[in-house]
């Protein structure tokens, strides 16, 4: 048999032909991921290898960034060791990644004290207003989470989403 103008080519990717057989060769700078040609150097999903998916963390999304897999905080979280934390109330990090409260204390607005200030809820030492609290909505440890490409919101008390620049909600999924 022989290759012929049937043979199917991925996007950034050309055409081969061994031994009467089609196949591809991926364009530089990137890899072949079964039928697709990938650039593993920025893709969250295929980040480094194909299949090597970056975890977002609660309160950030993944990223990739030459082949290797890194977090972005959402506005207001800091990065805490591949942990977004919110400084102003994170028990662990109040004030800073590097302090925490004392077994009796809590964190609020970024410093440690003996008890929540009126309009917030002590969950576990962080001191939250669960009206907007992503990790906390609703509820102490009510996680917000969302689908890829989009980011938690927490709004009245109750999870939703907001999609990422780029991509729109169909239907809610």
């Amino acid at each position: 048999s022989t290759c012929g103008a049937g043979c199917g080519v991925p996007a950034h990717g050309s055409a081969t032909c061994v031994g009467g057989t089609c196949g591809f060769a991926c364009d530089a700078g990137y890899l072949a991921c079964q039928s697709q040609c990938l650039n593993v150097s920025s893709d969250t999903q295929n980040c480094g290898a194909c299949g090597q998916a970056c975890p977002a963390p609660a309160n950030g999304t993944a990223t990739c960034s030459g082949g290797a897999c890194g977090i972005a905080c959402k506005a207001g979280y800091t990065d805490c060791g591949g942990a977004c934390v919110d400084e102003q109330s994170d028990k662990a990090h109040c004030g800073g990644c590097a302090t925490a409260c004392g077994a009796n204390e809590v964190c609020a607005g970024g410093q440690c004290a003996t008890s929540c200030p009126v309009g917030t809820t002590n969950c576990g030492g962080s001191c939250v207003t669960i009206q907007s609290d992503t990790s906390n909505c609703g509820g102490c440890d009510a996680v917000c989470s969302a689908p890829s490409h989009a980011t938690p919101t927490c709004s009245g008390g109750a999870c939703g989403f907001t999609c990422n620049a780029g991509f729109v909600n169909c239907g809610g999924v």
